[in-house]
C-alpha cells in the first residue's frame, strides 16, 4: 500500500504546483516583454465582448478532463514497475472516491493506468516530462479560450499568441498557437452560421499510452452579457 501513499502525495503535489506555475505564468504578462505569452500590442485588445452575440465552449469539463490526465500521467511516471502499475490498475476503483469526490474523471485516470501497464515496459523520463508539458497545454489552451468571449475574442488571442514565449514557460508553443487558432475558425463559423459546431483539442503524445485525450470544445450561438 505504500505505492498508493505515494500516489496520493503525488497528486496533491500536483495541485499545489499546477495553482503556483499558473499564477506565476499571468504574473509574467505583464513584466519582462522576452516572456509574455502574448504580444504586448495587442494584449489591449483582449476584452469581453458584450455588443455581439458570444460564443465560448465548456471550460470547466475540458480543464477536468485534461486534470485527469495528467494526474494519470504523474502515476505513471511515479511507478518504478509494471507491476506497480498491474496492481494501481487492478485496485483502482477501490481507492479512486476521494478523486471522484474532487470532480476527477476516474475511469479516465484508470483507462490510462490499464493501457500504461499492458506496456512492454515503462514511459522514460523524457516521455513523461514530453506528456506533462503536452497536457498542461492543453490545460491552459481551454483556459484562455474560456477566458474569452465572442469569436472576435478568439481571434484576438489567435493573433497575439507568442509561439516563442510560450515555448519559454514550458508550453508547447506551437501547440498552442494551432489550437487557439483552428478554435477561432470554429468560432467564426459559428457566428456565421447561427449554428453550434465543436473544435477539437487531441494530445498525440498521451495518445501513444491510451487513445482517449480528445477533448471536445463546443461553441454555441448565445446571447452577450
Amino acid at each position: 500500500m505504500k505505492f498508493l501513499a505515494i500516489v496520493e502525495t503525488v497528486g496533491l503535489m500536483f495541485l499545489a504546483v499546477a495553482t503556483n506555475v499558473m499564477g506565476g505564468m499571468f504574473h509574467n504578462l505583464s513584466t519582462d516583454k522576452s516572456t509574455l505569452i502574448f504580444e504586448p500590442k495587442a494584449a489591449s485588445l483582449v476584452q469581453r465582448d458584450t455588443t455581439i452575440a458570444a460564443y465560448r465552449p465548456d471550460a470547466i469539463q475540458g480543464v477536468l478532463e485534461t486534470a485527469s490526465e495528467l494526474f494519470a500521467v504523474q502515476i505513471v511516471g511515479a511507478a518504478t514497475s509494471l507491476d506497480q502499475l498491474k496492481f494501481l490498475c487492478h485496485v483502482f476503483p477501490l481507492t479512486s472516491s476521494r478523486l471522484q469526490a474532487g470532480s476527477y474523471d476516474t475511469a479516465l485516470i484508470q483507462k490510462i493506468l490499464c493501457a500504461a501497464a499492458g506496456a512492454k515496459t515503462l514511459p522514460s523520463l523524457d516521455e513523461i516530462v514530453a506528456l506533462t508539458a503536452e497536457i498542461s497545454t492543453e490545460i491552459w489552451i481551454i483556459q484562455a479560450i474560456g477566458a474569452v468571449q465572442g469569436e472576435s475574442g478568439v481571434k484576438k488571442l489567435c493573433d497575439l499568441i507568442n509561439v516563442s514565449a510560450a515555448s519559454a514557460v514550458g508550453l508547447q508553443g506551437d501547440l498552442v498557437k494551432k489550437t487557439i487558432c483552428d478554435a477561432a475558425a470554429v468560432a467564426e463559423k459559428v457566428a456565421s452560421s447561427g449554428q453550434p459546431a465543436e473544435a477539437t483539442l487531441t494530445a498525440p503524445l498521451v495518445n501513444s499510452i491510451a487513445p482517449v485525450s480528445t477533448v471536445v470544445l463546443p461553441f454555441v450561438p448565445t446571447t452577450a452579457a
